[in-house]
């Protein structure tokens, strides 16, 4: 997911879209900069399958599915979705 992010850098900051994205820490493929690339980028994650709690970075669950939402759009979303936290 990383590289992904790197080469979608400017519509993330452009058009500001909902991300969502697996994570977890299968050995050679876990990216720890993910989650902070996105809090760089004025995100905030969201861990869908543990409690659908806010994550940061160094976060790193087994296997899990990241909600990413723009900071000005998390208030909007958490009214749809009200178990986010």
């Amino acid at each position: 997911e990383s590289a992904v992010f790197d080469g979608a850098k400017q519509l993330l900051l452009t058009q500001r879209p909902i991300v969502i994205f697996e994570l977890g820490t299968i050995i050679g493929r876990f990216e720890p900069q993910t989650i902070k690339q996105m809090k760089d980028l004025d995100y905030v994650c969201f861990d869908l399958r543990y409690d659908d709690k806010q994550v940061y970075p160094g976060y790193m669950p087994p296997l899990s599915d990241i909600l990413a939402l723009p900071r000005e759009r998390v208030e909007e979303v958490i009214q749809i979705l009200p178990y986010l936290h």
